[in-house]
Order: C-alpha cells, then sequence, then structure tokens
C-alpha cells in the first residue's frame, strides 16, 4: 500500500481546499469523495448507507473533513441531520476503511466537545467531554465510535479539535466582523476583555499534513491553535489595521447588552462573543513537532486580502 494515497471528504470545502492543495505539492495522490461531478468518489449522501467498498483500495489515509456542520439557529431537523452525518456516516466510514486495510483515519472534530468556554485555564486534551448542543454531541459522539474502533483493529484514528478556523472563504461571525469593521459600524465591545483561541487556515492544514506522517500522532487527539490569543477589541483593532480603516469601539456596560440580548432573545449569542475560549495547543507542539507556520497576523493579513477583493459580492 502507498504511504502517499489518501482518500479525502470535504475536499473543496472551506478547510479541504487548502488542504489538497498542500497535500498535493507535497507529492501526496489524493482521492476526492463527494457529490460534486469532479470528485474521484462520486456518493449521493454521507449516512449510514453509503456504499465505500472498493473506493478504499489502495488508500493508506482517510482524512474525515465532511459534516453537517454547526448552525447558529438550528432547527428540528438539524439534530437528526446531525447523527446521521456526523455520527452515522463517520461510523461507516471508519468500518470501511478498516476492513479495507487502511492504516490512519484522522477526523475533524471541535473544540467544542469541551463546551462553550473556558474559566480560570485554558483546555487541554485531558479536560472534561461536555459538548453542550446537538453539532457538539455528535462530534463528541463520533469520537468515541473512532476509539472503540481502533481498539479492535489495526486501523490508528486522529482526532483534530480545532477552536474558530479563520482564513479566505471565511463566514458566519467573522465575515460579519470584519464587513462591520469595514463599514465603521460602531461596536460596543470596548470592555470585553475575553481571549479567544482560534487556528489559521493555512496552519490548520499544516498540522493535519503533520498527522498524515507523523509516527506519533496515531490514536491521538489534539487540540490547536495559533499560539496567540485575542481579545474580541484586540480583534477590531487588528482587523481594522489590516483594512486601514479607523476602529469604533465604544464601552457599553455588560448588562445593558445582556438586557438588550434578552431583549432580542440572543442570549445565547452574546454569551458566545463575550465569554473566554482558550486552548493551550503545547501538546501536539511537542508531540509532533510541530510549529504553526504562519503568525496570527500573517493570517488575518491573508483574511482581509482576501475580503476586500470580494468585497464586492461580500
Amino acid at each position: 500500500m502507498s504511504m502517499s494515497s489518501i482518500l479525502i471528504t470535504g475536499a473543496t470545502g472551506f478547510v479541504g481546499t487548502p488542504l489538497v492543495a498542500r497535500l498535493r505539492q507535497d507529492g501526496y495522490t489524493i482521492r476526492v469523495a463527494g457529490r460534486h461531478e469532479a470528485a474521484d468518489v462520486r456518493i449521493a449522501s454521507l449516512d449510514e448507507t453509503t456504499r465505500w467498498q472498493g473506493h478504499l483500495d489502495g488508500i493508506h489515509t482517510v482524512i474525515h473533513l465532511a459534516a453537517h456542520v454547526h448552525v447558529m439557529s438550528p432547527r428540528p431537523e438539524d439534530a437528526q441531520a446531525f447523527h446521521r452525518v456526523n455520527v452515522l456516516g463517520t461510523h461507516n466510514l471508519a468500518e470501511a476503511a478498516a476492513q479495507a486495510g487502511v492504516s490512519r483515519f484522522i477526523f475533524l472534530s471541535t473544540v467544542k466537545v469541551h463546551g462553550e468556554f473556558t474559566t480560570a485555564h485554558p483546555w487541554t486534551e485531558s479536560s472534561p467531554i461536555e459538548p453542550h448542543d446537538a453539532y457538539a454531541r455528535s462530534k463528541a459522539a463520533a469520537e468515541e465510535i473512532l476509539r472503540s474502533i481502533s481498539a479492535s483493529t489495526r486501523m490508528e484514528t486522529v482526532i483534530v479539535r480545532p477552536p474558530l478556523v479563520y482564513g479566505p472563504g471565511v463566514k458566519a461571525n467573522f465575515h460579519a466582523l470584519m464587513k462591520a469593521v469595514r463599514r465603521g459600524m460602531p461596536l460596543p465591545l470596548g470592555r470585553l476583555h475575553n481571549r479567544r483561541s482560534m487556528i489559521y487556515l493555512g496552519n490548520l492544514a499544516d498540522l493535519l499534513t503533520h498527522c498524515v506522517r507523523h509516527p506519533h500522532a496515531g490514536n491521538k487527539a489534539f487540540l490547536v491553535s495559533d499560539g496567540t490569543d485575542m481579545t474580541l477589541p484586540e480583534l477590531v483593532m487588528a482587523l481594522a489595521a489590516e483594512m486601514r480603516a479607523t476602529p469604533r469601539l465604544f464601552s457599553f456596560p455588560q448588562w445593558m447588552l445582556r438586557a438588550a440580548a434578552t431583549l432580542a432573545g440572543k442570549t445565547a449569542a452574546l454569551d458566545r462573543l463575550t465569554s473566554a475560549l482558550q486552548i493551550d495547543s503545547s501538546y501536539v507542539r511537542k508531540e509532533l513537532q510541530w510549529i504553526p507556520p504562519f503568525t496570527m497576523q500573517e493570517g488575518l493579513h491573508d483574511t482581509v486580502h482576501w475580503f476586500l477583493a470580494h468585497s464586492s459580492v461580500s
């Protein structure tokens, strides 16, 4: 079996696109699994019914990125989709991979399996698993299944738990924040001191590449970040500097923010905005001798450059 043959799900997504480019640059042979016509392995769905037989022949490593992703306002049907895609789909693929003789299965999980925010200390790999929503619970359940499969087969599993990932193509809250900064919108965030860990897309792709080839990655879970934590006001200032814009931060008492959020039914969103979420990534750096190739400043520069280039359609 070739050490350079990799099957990737979610290869055309936010994380998958730069990862495929990086792996091909490093000489790996990539087999893309997806619904689109250009996929090497066409699958109609990703769940317990997906047929993988024959598609994993000759594959050394599977990188499983595809998922039913976290949404800010989940609908009742999302809970079923989280379980069907993220739990049953992962279980089905991992079992097929083990039966086909795949040596390593890399799973992109989420830091949310540990919860929504940190208090006194950053999370480490030994922090309790305490998922708070259906998405995080589905990722935690998939992790447990993978550990069980690796314990009963010869296939190694690697679990990667990133915090917020930013970079070209970023959407959701990070994209909305860049729009607000560029438009000069007044932001009532001046009193926030919550520090948050993030990871730049290029650093995550590099880490996943390390997980493919490093002999010590097997059967481990890793928390990963850029290594620099920022408060929200610091992030606003950094984005404004990259845009050469004037940040419009002002102080607003948190009790008033909470009162306004309560009236608008947005307390959960406010908690995510104002809480701390810090991780300690020293374990992955030591275990895999991994140093993020990009600084946070370089990552923010790249992200803002992409955003400004596409601002006409933002």
